[in-house]
Formats: structure tokens, sequence, C-alpha cells
């Protein structure tokens, strides 16, 4: 079901994946969801800022949830659509996610990429399957080591499955002194037919790769451009935030 299906002021329930909230007017919030049913969503949390028993923790960003959600007054009119969330039920916090820097800022990069390069409305199952899995199959991952090649992998990935092409051909023309097993591992697991993220999560944990630098992150994004013609902004006050190598 679309939005578009939905009748106005309808009670509906979704799996969730919080992207990000903030506080809105005295006591609300404004809540980013991805959702499986519907995409990438925006709902007003009334008083989520006072009601730790109905929100808490659960719409912090990196969070699984079950979102009970009121559909919009004015989806028959397709102006400003914004969903109310009623309340949630908390599946998973991912708490691995949050132990140290470098894996709040790997799944922060990630979640904003989802925000500001997907548009609303537009259910996608297998982005929230991958998502959900990237979350997950993180777990005992060593991001203090390999948070960058986590976070290019799901950018990557993400670039393939929106039909831009091969974000990582800078990466192939140079090399990076890669071993053939690793473009081995990489290439069988963006097959998205059985997108094998947890294998590729091993496999990083198992070898070691050469470092990567700031020079290496901004190729990504210039063939990011190159492909998409997209400007990200999160990106370029990123990279100029981080130590030039």
């Amino acid at each position: 079901m679309s939005v578009g299906d939905l009748r106005s002021g309808s009670t509906v329930e979704s799996h969730a994946i919080v992207l990000g909230s903030n506080p809105f007017r005295d006591n609300d919030k404004m809540v980013r969801l991805m959702t499986l049913e519907y995409g990438r969503i925006g709902a007003l949390a009334i008083n989520a800022q006072k009601s730790i028993k109905r929100f808490g923790a659960a719409i912090e960003p990196m969070t699984y949830v079950k979102a009970h959600l009121k559909a919009p007054r004015n989806v028959e009119t397709g102006d400003s659509i914004l969903f109310r969330l009623e309340r949630v039920d908390l599946k998973d916090s991912f708490p691995h996610l949050r132990k140290d820097y470098k894996s709040i800022e790997c799944a922060s990069f990630v979640l904003r990429l989802l925000v500001d390069t997907l548009p609303e409305f537009v259910a996608d199952p297998l982005i929230f399957k991958v998502l959900g899995r990237f979350l997950r199959d993180s777990q005992g991952f060593d991001f203090s080591a390999n948070a960058s090649w986590a976070r290019a992998y799901f950018w990557c990935w993400l670039t393939k499955h929106s039909g831009y092409g091969d974000l990582m051909e800078p990466w192939r023309m140079e090399g990076l002194r890669l071993p053939p097993e690793f473009w081995v591992a990489w290439d069988a697991s963006m097959d998205e037919e059985d997108v094998l993220l947890k294998e590729f999560f091993d496999f990083l944990s198992q070898c070691s790769l050469p470092e990567r630098s700031s020079k290496h992150e901004v190729l990504l994004y210039q063939r990011w451009l190159e492909l998409s013609g997209i400007h990200w902004d999160y990106f370029e006050k990123w990279i100029k935030s981080r130590p030039q190598s």
C-alpha cells in the first residue's frame, strides 16, 4: 500500500528504522523514519519531549521500531504530507553502534545519506532490508579499524541499487593495492539477489587492508557527482571536518 492509498486520518502500523529526530515547538518532536510500507516519511510526535512512556529513547536514530501512525489528513490533496506518530514499540536499539565515536559516525553517515538522497513516500523493501542488515550484521564488526570500508560499502550499494552505476570505479582504477580477493568478496556482496553483508563484514575483519585517506573519500564523492548530479552538502561539510591526508 502506498501513501496515496491511505484514508485521511486512518490508523496504520509499519515496521520502521528511525533516521533522526529533532525538537519541534515546545514539547513535540519531528521524527524521520524509513518504513517498510511507505518508504521515507516524516512524522510528528506530539509531546515527545515530555512523554518518556510513549517514546523515550525509542525515537533516537538507529532504532528499529514498530510505529503506530495516523495517516495525514491531507493525503488526497498532495500537500505537505506529515504523519502523526502515536507511539512506538521498540524492537532493537543496536547498542553496538553507540559504543564509540567511529561506530556512531559510520551509522550517522549512512542514515544521513538516506535522508538526503531518497525521495519521500517511495517504498523500497530492499533498501529497508539492507539497512536493517547493515545495522544488525555489523554487530562484532571492528569499526575502529574498518569504519571507512563499511561506510563506503553502503554508499556504493545504494548508488548501484538506485541505478547510477559503479561508484567504486576510481578505486578499481587506482587499485589502492587491494588484493584480488577483496574485489571478489566486494562484488559478491553487491549482488542484489542476495546481499551478503555479514559475509563481507566478516571478510573485512579477517584481512588487513591499507588505510584510506581523505583523498579516497573525495574520489567517491567526485564519482557520485559524475553519476548522479546530486550535490551532497553533508558530505562536503563532513570531509572538511576530517584531518587531511
